[in-house]
């Protein structure tokens, strides 16, 4: 049986049968956001440690430091899935083995 990957694992992301485990939909996360209230002081020193980077004499540091700015200004952008060898969607295809 052959299907596309959303519809072979949409039953895993609904947590059947499983009501009241993980964070509720739509609440913050209280964890990333504590880390990112640590860290958002230090944004314009990361920046400009990036920034100071670009003039680096190492064309990979350079090019890492293009990439993480880049990153930051548009967003990292989309990959795409493709099937085999890179043609069409990505198919699953799930296999059962049933021994009486």
């Amino acid at each position: 049986m052959r299907c596309k990957i959303g519809a072979a694992t949409a039953g895993l992301r609904k947590n059947r049968g499983r009501a009241g485990l993980g964070r509720p939909r739509g609440s913050k996360n209280h964890a990333t956001a504590s880390i990112r209230a640590l860290a958002a002081p230090y944004s314009e020193q990361a920046l400009a440690v990036i920034t100071e980077l670009l003039q680096s004499k190492t064309e990979a540091i350079r090019l890492a430091a293009a990439n993480a700015l880049l990153d930051r200004a548009h967003g990292k952008p989309p990959q795409a899935l493709t099937g085999e060898e890179g043609i069409g969607p990505v198919t699953v295809t799930v296999t059962h083995h049933y021994e009486p």
